[in-house]
């Protein structure tokens, strides 16, 4: 029975990992697709209210909690900087039932294809009410 059950709850968790790794999936072209196109409020509303995110840029000690608004801006900063594409590489995903970590490597470009920032993240999704958010990305 306790073979049974093991078995049960392992292919529970296969079959969770293998939901976020095509969720994650989504959840990033939507990212990139909406940078392009400029769409900085589709990318401000992928992640969670100021309340639930927190963003770490690599090499500052200042650990910001965002709101919506404050996202997109940040992201239209990028884009009046040149950068026209992003980018994302999943490495790795861990998951616990709504929450899942994501561990990547990030390229931000210029319209010439010149890489302007490149690094690793982690980015932690929740989902809630069957909407996708992101709580927290720490990008190096």
């Amino acid at each position: 029975m306790f073979a049974g059950l093991l078995l049960l709850v392992a292919s529970c968790i296969l079959g969770a990992q293998a939901n976020w790794t095509e969720v994650i999936k989504n959840g990033n072209s939507k990212l990139t697709t909406a940078l392009k196109h400029k769409n900085f409020e589709t990318i401000s509303k992928t992640y969670a209210p100021a309340s639930d995110f927190t963003f770490i840029q690599g090499g500052k000690t200042l650990v910001m909690s965002l709101n919506n608004q404050d996202t997109a801006d940040w992201f239209r900063s990028m884009s009046d900087k040149g950068i026209v594409d992003l980018d994302l590489t999943t490495m790795a995903i861990t998951n616990l039932g709504d929450v899942a970590n994501e561990r990547g490597r990030y390229k931000l470009s210029r319209a010439n294809g010149s890489v302007a920032y490149s690094g690793v993240y982690l980015t932690s999704w929740y989902l809630k009410n069957g909407k996708l958010q992101i709580t927290m990305a720490m990008w190096t």
